[in-house]
């Protein structure tokens, strides 16, 4: 079994597979074909049918070819900008007394948290606990009500213990106590869910 040869093939090549035998096929234009699977089936009569799968370049580079994507690495410094940036608002809302500000950028603030929480496998495991101390911290409080010192340790929670290096359980004894001295216990949601701060 043989293809139509190009007249552009390299001879070596021609003659190389000319003499192997049958069960190698010239592929013309050696730069652009690739030879991709050959099957020979067998019908009852004494029969054999032989199929080779070419395909070309352009086919094999337009399979390969993926949507660009962000890696969940790439998402998280961004979002850990956006959350010191949220947390930089609350201070200054605190300070000026704007309390729906500060409670919509409170608001956010969760949201940037659930964003990042979304990428924790990206990071250490002791990232994603960090994430979800603050987080848990921050549930059902009365943002409005937030002093300025509050939101100061949650700036630093955020710098020291997210967008820190490697994030270790040392990190995470570190943010447990910015909490505590905050007045925002990330365990008060567990212990007695129906009050908030």
């Amino acid at each position: 079994m043989s293809l139509p040869t190009d007249s552009t093939a390299d001879p070596a090549i021609a003659q190389t597979i000319k003499q192997c035998g049958s069960w190698l096929v010239h592929l013309s234009k050696m730069s652009e074909r690739r030879l991709e699977g050959y099957r020979r089936t067998h019908d009852v009569s004494g029969e054999s049918e032989d199929k080779v799968y070419v395909t070309t370049e352009q086919n094999r580079q337009r399979s390969r070819i993926k949507p660009k994507q962000k890696a969940p690495a790439d998402h998280i410094k961004p979002e850990l900008l956006h959350a010191a940036q949220l947390a930089k608002d609350m201070i200054k809302y605190a300070r000026e007394a704007e309390l729906i500000d500060l409670a919509n950028a409170g608001f956010a603030l969760i949201d940037s948290l659930d964003e990042l929480w979304k990428h924790r496998a990206a990071r250490e495991i002791d990232w994603g606990g960090a994430v979800n101390l603050l987080r848990a911290a921050l549930t059902k409080i009365a943002f409005e009500r937030l002093t300025v010192e509050q939101c100061d340790r949650i700036l630093q929670f955020i710098q020291q213990c997210l967008a820190s290096g490697n994030v270790d359980s040392s990190d995470q004894q570190l943010g447990l106590r910015l909490l505590r001295r905050a007045n925002l216990d990330p365990w008060r949601v567990i212990s007695n869910p129906s009050n908030e701060v």
